[in-house]
């Protein structure tokens, strides 16, 4: 694991975000070595992958599923992956906030399938200014920087000319 994505996680969880890992993988795949010698396995507070459960994350139970470990409400939930299908489009069916991993953006294919609202991002980093704050914690429902983000974002999207 890169360590400036080791950062970000370390910054997002010093600021009481609850980060939970889900994954696709099959029996016998190993991802906790590698979180392990990074550090940050003891960061994700919830570690969901298809191998322990028997279904993958384009199944709406995998995302009601997080919804339920996550103590949240749907829209307060930002999932962050790099499938545009499994990562971003299944997410976004259930209600959850998304984004998408590009480091060279989205292809005008992706763009087009782009759920309202999801975010392109080119780095894990780049969610730092939208999820860290000083003057609110994020944990705070309706307050949080990224609540701010959609809202400012919607509005923007309501006073376009049509």
């Amino acid at each position: 694991m890169a360590a400036d994505c080791v950062s970000v996680l370390r910054t997002l969880a010093d600021h009481h975000l609850r980060l939970m890992l889900s994954a696709d993988n099959k029996p016998g795949d190993h991802i906790w070595p590698a979180l392990n010698a990074a550090g940050v396995d003891h960061l994700f507070r919830v570690r969901l992958t298809s191998a322990a459960l028997g279904i993958e994350k384009d199944d709406p139970a995998w995302w009601r599923g997080l919804v339920a470990y996550s103590g949240c409400a749907a829209w307060c939930v930002l999932h962050v992956g790099a499938d545009i299908e499994t990562d971003v489009i299944a997410p976004a069916r259930c209600g959850l906030r998304v984004a998408l991993v590009r480091p060279n953006g989205a292809s005008d294919y992706e763009q087009a399938r782009l759920p309202g609202g999801a975010l392109v991002i080119n780095h894990l980093r780049d969610l730092l200014p939208l999820l860290v704050s000083d003057t609110a914690p994020a944990h705070e429902p309706g307050n949080s920087p990224v609540t701010r983000y959609y809202a400012g974002r919607k509005q923007t999207e309501n006073n376009r000319p049509h």
